[in-house]
């Protein structure tokens, strides 16, 4: 199972990523700044949240952190079959 983090990098992003890789969980972090984005190992660090969902099974919305992609993401994950959506 692998599970998106948009806004990877932020006061929520980056304490969840922490915590789903220190539960064992495969972890794809979206971060606008992906070389600034100190991630733990394991962590795959992507700058865009369309193409990070391609064959997630879960992907946690940051609203703030998307801002008017939000919709889009949206309809990508759902084109790619993601099963679970949550949203901030």
């Amino acid at each position: 199972m692998t599970i998106v983090i948009t806004g990877a990098t932020g006061n929520v992003g980056r304490p969840l990523v922490q915590a789903l890789v220190d539960a064992g969980e495969k972890v794809r972090a979206v971060s606008r700044q992906p070389n600034q984005a100190a991630m733990p190992a394991g962590v795959e660090v992507v700058e865009s949240a369309i193409a990070a969902t391609t064959g997630a099974s879960a992907v946690f919305l940051n609203s703030r952190a998307l801002h008017d992609d939000l919709a889009a993401v949206v309809d990508q994950a759902r084109r790619d079959g993601v099963r679970r959506l949550v949203a901030l």
